[in-house]
């Protein structure tokens, strides 16, 4: 029987607002916040900082913890990064002064706590009200996210649901897919068996894998509306997993699964 659901942040309970459009929300800070006549070239500076974020990420895992580094120079390295590469396809007023480069990823890293730039999915509050109150869970999150996401989820009103959070900076710079961080969940969540904790997340390699590999219940979500879309994640799914992998398509959905 499940005593406790642990979840996965991004992509599982909140996503970007703006439709993911990071490189949006990045002109839109510089040029509310530093400089009015500043364009960010949106598609170029969405590609760049996803190959960013990886490298910095493979370079520097968890937040460059192990290194003395903070999440704040951790995010400024990417993001100075994919500025620079806009700024050299620009000149004359449309140029972000490099001097500024600094300053502009410090004010991009403090804004990005605000509640405008994150959405909860449909039935959030709902099914994690129910989770407690119906079903008595206890619950808990296991991310990969930096330490400004208790601000992040108490701006979304979604801290209080959560009897613990377990995230790289409170766990000695351990993060998904290491099984030490999902063991730190564990020993908080109160279970006494593996198969008393379910966990919840939109990554195979970083949530499902590592969790099943502890003997955890798990349920991999993925927020999609569309039938076709629905068979085809099915359908890309490796053939040896279609069997052992339980799937979600909205948190409402994820009720029925509790108790499999």
């Amino acid at each position: 029987m499940i005593k406790c659901l642990t979840f996965d942040v991004t992509n599982t309970l909140i996503h970007v607002a703006s439709g993911g459009n990071v490189a949006l929300h990045y002109s839109n800070i510089i040029r509310n916040k530093i400089d009015p006549n500043f364009y960010l070239d949106i598609e170029l500076a969405n590609k760049n900082f996803r190959k960013f974020f990886k490298i910095e990420n493979e370079i520097n895992p968890g937040y460059g913890f192990s290194k003395g580094m903070s999440s704040q120079d951790w995010w400024c390295n990417i993001v100075n990064k994919v500025l620079k590469e806009d700024l050299m396809t620009k000149s004359g007023a449309n140029r972000l002064d490099s001097q500024k480069l600094d300053c502009t990823s410090k004010v991009i890293y403090e804004e990005f706590t605000k509640k405008k730039y994150w959405q909860k999915y449909s039935d959030c509050d709902f099914i994690l009200d129910e989770c407690r109150r119906k079903y008595g869970l206890k619950l808990g999150i296991i991310s990969n996210f930096d330490e400004r996401l208790f601000e992040i989820l108490n701006n979304l009103n979604l801290l209080s649901y959560f009897d613990f959070v377990c995230i790289p900076s409170n766990c000695n710079g351990s993060a998904k897919p290491s099984e030490f961080i999902f063991l730190e969940a564990f020993s908080k969540s109160g279970c006494q068996n593996p198969h008393e904790l379910m966990h919840v997340g939109d990554n195979l390699q970083l949530d499902i894998l590592p969790a099943t590999s502890l003997k955890f219940k798990s349920v991999l979500l993925k927020h999609l509306r569309d039938e076709e879309k629905k068979k085809d994640f099915l359908k890309e799914m490796p053939d040896h997993l279609k069997n052992h992998i339980t799937c979600a398509f909205s948190l409402k959905e994820l009720l029925l699964k509790i108790h499999y």
